[in-house]
């Protein structure tokens, strides 16, 4: 009999033991399942952000994009055909006034092919050469005479050439061709205005001073902080306007003068045109 109950416990005891180990079993396939399925969403979750990252990207295209719509149709805007014959500027478009019974455009526009275009500053933040530096040869500071900075007391931030009988610095516009209707000059606010004097400007595909065209000439002499406006004679095509003191010194109480050596200091220079 006490067999019997012994072999009736081992059974219970197998049984028991298989359950649990059966138990344990489907406890680590849910375990596996739970894992496989969260490394699904975990993938699912970067493919996400991955799209997330491409629309924003997307987006960003396509804001840059209607921004460039918007500046062409700006840019359009400022173009106007002239009429023909008026009476009075109101028959005449934006950037037009009636001018001796006709059309023409604005002093801020240029007539291109009967088109008034708005002119702008082309010589901003563009190359520049010279034919000397005030400053060392290492930091030659020849860029401030295009940084659109004006009214400064800063002389290192001025455009300074050293001093030589006929200093020069000319402006490269880019590789397009521009048509040239102004040129300004924006003298020193400091002190020595007057250094200022016989500037002649020309403008040129080419920059050898020999083969440009003259704009117009500041006779002078300056004074301190004036501006001085250069309008060309007829609009002038070119890539290349250079600036250039072409006499002599006339100042007699500055030895820095003597020789009639002259030093051209701008705070900035603007070049009023359109891009073909």
């Amino acid at each position: 009999m006490a067999m019997v109950w012994a072999a009736l416990l081992m059974s219970g005891i197998v049984c028991i033991s298989s359950q649990y180990i059966y138990s344990e079993n489907n406890r680590s396939a849910r375990n596996g399942e739970t894992m496989v399925q969260i490394r699904g969403l975990l993938i699912q979750q970067m493919r996400i952000q991955e799209s997330v990252d491409s629309l924003r990207q997307m987006v960003k295209r396509l804001e840059e994009d209607v921004t460039n719509i918007i500046e062409d149709v700006q840019i359009v805007k400022k173009e106007y055909l002239i009429p023909g014959p008026c009476s009075t500027s109101d028959s005449c478009p934006d950037g037009a006034a009636c001018k001796e019974g006709v059309c023409s455009c604005n002093e801020r526009y240029l007539n291109y092919k009967d088109v008034c275009r708005k002119v702008t500053n082309l010589a901003l933040k563009k190359t520049v050469s010279a034919s000397s530096t005030f400053f060392s040869k290492n930091n030659r500071r020849w860029e401030n005479a295009v940084d659109g900075r004006t009214r400064v007391n800063n002389i290192r931030l001025l455009f300074h050439t050293d001093y030589e009988l006929f200093p020069w610095l000319s402006i490269y516009l880019g590789t397009e061709i521009c048509v040239v209707k102004s040129i300004i000059l924006f003298n020193r606010i400091d002190i020595h205005g007057r250094w200022l004097h016989d500037v002649e400007t020309r403008v040129g595909k080419m920059s050898n001073w020999s083969q440009m065209s003259t704009c117009g000439t500041f006779i002078g002499p300056s004074k301190t902080g004036e501006t001085h406006v250069i309008e060309c004679k007829t609009p002038l095509y070119g890539k290349y306007v250079t600036v250039k003191i072409v006499k002599p010194n006339y100042i007699t109480d500055d030895p820095e003068a003597r020789g009639g050596k002259n030093a051209l200091v701008l705070e900035e220079v603007i070049v009023n045109g359109i891009v073909l």
